[in-house]
């Protein structure tokens, strides 16, 4: 049953004392179909844990106590919405160039929004090794210069479907709903929604 399966991820999250993230979530990408297609995938991961997001443009966009999803902070255009800060899902290009110039992308946003917590979505191959390096030099810089910390760390690998989804304007999930990249979003949202454990997982669809 989906609700049992819902309500065993809020026994999880009960457990390990975590709270789901309050403040307006933006997922922002130098693509503006690929920051799309990013709140599309987090809303559709968050619905697995029984967490409500709105999105603007959606059906039920306005739900009431939903968690707000944006694809570029300047639809917060009432500055009240983001008076408590946002938080960040920045999608970037693996490797030591994509990493400079994610930091320099995310400073930007720093420096015109409030923002503590992120994540980075990384697309491209990269070696474990070298991608660990860019996680720790990009979360140090980060915290040093901005304050903001880097909560969450993902990869798409190449990147297909989130690309395809991209041209189809749809989720990741509606897409390819058990692939490597749904799963990826899936375990995205699943910080989002407070689900801290590596075991614990959303609902299945």
């Amino acid at each position: 049953m989906p609700e049992s399966r819902i309500d065993q991820a809020s026994g999880l999250r009960q457990l390990f004392g975590a709270a789901s993230w309050r403040r307006p979530v933006c997922f922002v990408a130098p693509d503006p179909a690929m920051a799309r297609v990013g709140v599309l995938s987090l809303a559709d991961g968050l619905a697995g844990y029984g967490i409500a997001a709105s999105v603007d443009g959606r059906p039920g966009a306005q739900a009431s106590g939903a968690l707000r999803l944006v694809d570029d902070p300047r639809r917060l255009d009432d500055r009240t919405q983001s008076a408590n800060g946002i938080d960040l899902v920045v999608q970037g290009i693996a490797g030591p160039a994509g990493i400079t110039h994610l930091y320099r992308h995310i400073k930007e946003l720093v420096g015109s929004y409030r923002v503590e917590r992120l994540g980075v979505v990384l697309v491209g191959p990269v070696e474990p090794g070298i991608g660990e390096r860019c996680r720790a030099n990009l979360a140090d810089a980060l915290d040093r210069f901005t304050g903001a910390r880097v909560e969450i760390w993902g990869s798409l690998g190449a990147g297909r479907a989130f690309r395809r989804a991209a041209a189809a304007g749809t989720s990741v999930q509606a897409l390819d709903r058990d692939g490597v990249e749904s799963r990826e979003f899936d375990r995205l949202a699943g910080h989002l929604a407070g689900s801290v454990g590596p075991q614990a997982g959303p609902a299945t669809h």
